[in-house]
């Protein structure tokens, strides 16, 4: 047996090893580059958005162990049922999603989108209707605002947005659902951005819901013009992210590009289990 070729080796993996805790050089195991986990030398936050459906393909607990692994900071859900009976002994749906993540603060808005109610339809138990918009967090929320916008589509459209500080950084975080539109001139979007937006004045600005338009759409395109990035253009191999949906991606996670703000990870990932739209996760680096 050859004592120093074994030492000699033992020492090469130590330095390997070494270099992998750096973000450089190769896994001796899988020859595959290694790269650092960036949250290593920043804060990082984790974000999701998911429309929920009304709850009509699970309930709300259901939806919530889907997202549990995640371990999410923020949580914004768009078409959000809410209780028909507010006199009965139930949890309201939000609420349930709320426990299950261990997400204790949360704000619910009231406008439900396109004046949907019980007589659209219910959750698959027949105690929820409505398509409100939602933020949970794990961090308490202040200035909570449901603010009506206007523009061509489906009436009244929405969003709720609320303020957080999440490791000593402000945030506001608005809650979206608005009608596709081809144009960008009379859209609810534009509306959003010139009459709400504008006004903003957090240094860290995170919108997310159901935009009903694709990347490439005029009204995300203004919307980009706006200042906001799209969280998964930051990332690489973007296709190999996206799971295949009919209408394209039309949910979303924004932020102002103005802001420390970069996506590290994330993904969309249908899920139809749990609803008919995939579910966007981010996570997120800031300094």
């Amino acid at each position: 047996m050859n004592l120093n070729k074994i030492f000699s080796t033992f020492l090469l993996s130590i330095v390997l090893l070494g270099s992998m805790g750096c973000g450089k050089g190769t896994d001796p195991f899988t020859e595959k580059p290694v790269i650092a986990d960036p949250c290593k030398s920043g804060n990082c936050l984790t974000v999701a958005t998911l429309n929920v459906g009304v709850g009509q393909r699970a309930s709300a607990t259901v939806i919530a162990q889907k997202l549990k692994p995640l371990n999410l900071d923020v949580l914004t859900l768009t078409e959000c049922p809410t209780l028909i009976d507010q006199n009965s002994m139930n949890k309201d749906f939000v609420a349930l999603v709320a426990e299950t993540l261990d997400m204790p603060y949360w704000k619910l808005g009231t406008i439900s989108s396109a004046n949907h109610w019980k007589d659209w339809g219910t959750d698959i138990s027949g105690k929820y209707h409505g398509k409100l918009k939602a933020v949970l967090s794990k961090t308490p929320l202040s200035n909570p605002e449901d603010i009506a916008l206007q523009g061509s589509g489906f009436s009244p459209s929405s969003v709720v947005k609320v303020n957080t500080v999440i490791k000593n950084k402000p945030f506001a975080i608005y809650a979206l659902h608005v009608p596709g539109s081809s144009n960008a001139e009379g859209s609810v979007h534009k509306y959003f951005a010139d009459q709400v937006l504008s006004k903003e004045t957090s240094p860290n600005i995170l919108v997310m819901g159901d935009f009903n338009n694709v990347p490439s759409g005029a009204t995300m395109l203004y919307l980009k013009g706006k200042g906001l990035k799209d969280a998964l253009d930051d990332l690489t191999n973007l296709s190999s992210r996206i799971d295949p949906y009919k209408p394209g991606r039309i949910d979303h996670i924004l932020y102002n590009g103005a802001s420390e703000i970069k996506a590290v990870d994330g993904y969309s990932k249908f899920d139809a289990n749990i609803s008919d739209h995939p579910y966007i996760w981010v996570k997120m680096l800031y300094k």
